[in-house]
């Protein structure tokens, strides 16, 4: 089962761990630091003929070495070609198929890869059809769905142990139910771990469906983990939270999960970024690319040395 708690630093339960990963996203939110300082003179010069490039505030830049760390600045003919598609989907009542095909995937790809695809260790990809399989799901949970996942492509890791990781991987898949290594029998991710979730709402979806969707997924996601701990002997000591992110048409918001002994507390939401102008396209992609950073810096030694034993 899930239980809701409020996502905020005001909230004295939150976890330190949590706590102090959402004091970044928190710093989005307010623009600080989301754009590199290289960029500050294109901007100035786009504010001459655009006067929402006058809201830009210098605060939001960040010395180069230390934006680029979390990933790069999108090009600003990007971010406007993304509040361009926003409007469109906004103005001419697009479904919600079509927000996700025009605006949500696209910036979340540029986010992720930046202007062109390469092989990397965290990647993003598409999983609306992808199903939980049962005996991860809670008792007399109905079975849920995301949309998109970040994923870690152990091919990609060009750590000492790279080629053990992808040995490691091909073997638990031999042990594992449907041969795949997570806790959806997905398989385009089948040797690729699923970690970050992505799912999108209805105009009017309510908090509720949006709790019990990413509840069941990640208790799902939760379960499969500790399963997995369970046959290594490893702990859930470095995994303190799982990550997701909730986009409600233009509005981009964090999510998390923690696990308190069997049950699983969804953490609900902190806006991070918006669609509907270019300040706000800039925070999505920082948010985006925190969480990135997340899933390489956090997420994947923990996984190595307590899923893999490595």
């Amino acid at each position: 089962m899930s239980e809701r708690s409020q996502l905020s630093l005001a909230n004295p339960d939150i976890p330190d761990e949590l706590f102090e990963f959402l004091a970044e996203i928190v710093n989005c939110n307010n623009g600080i630091g989301i754009i590199s300082r290289h960029e500050k003179a294109q901007i100035a010069q786009r504010a001459q003929g655009n006067r929402s490039y006058r809201l830009f505030q210098d605060v939001m830049y960040a010395d180069p070495a230390v934006r680029d760390a979390i990933g790069p600045t999108p090009l600003i003919d990007d971010v406007e070609w993304i509040v361009a598609e926003a409007r469109e989907c906004q103005e001419f009542s697009h479904p919600e198929a079509s927000w996700n095909e025009c605006l949500h995937f696209p910036l979340l790809h540029k986010a992720v890869y930046g202007t062109r695809r390469k092989r990397q260790r965290v990647g993003v990809g598409n999983c609306t059809t992808a199903t939980l399989i049962r005996e991860y799901l809670p008792k007399n949970a109905l079975a849920k769905r995301v949309d998109y996942s970040f994923f870690i492509d152990p091919g990609a890791d060009t750590s000492p142990t790279s080629k053990s990781s992808v040995e490691a991987v091909d073997h638990l898949r031999k042990v594992m139910p449907y041969q795949v290594i997570n806790h959806t029998a997905y398989r385009p991710f089948r040797d690729r771990p699923m970690v970050v979730t992505v799912e999108t709402k209805k105009r009017y979806g309510s908090q509720e469906g949006a709790e019990l969707q990413t509840g069941t997924w990640h208790a799902a996601q939760w379960e499969f983990l500790s399963r997995r701990i369970e046959k290594t002997g490893g702990t859930f000591e470095g995994l303190p939270f799982l990550p997701g992110i909730l986009i409600q048409r233009h509005d981009w918001s964090f999510v998390a999960t923690t696990r308190e002994e069997s049950r699983t507390v969804v953490w609900l939401e902190q806006r991070f970024g918006y669609t509907n102008d270019a300040i706000g396209v800039y925070k999505a992609i920082y948010g985006v690319q925190r969480l990135v950073r997340w899933v390489d810096d956090i997420y994947w030694p923990w996984y190595k040395k307590n899923a893999l034993c490595l």
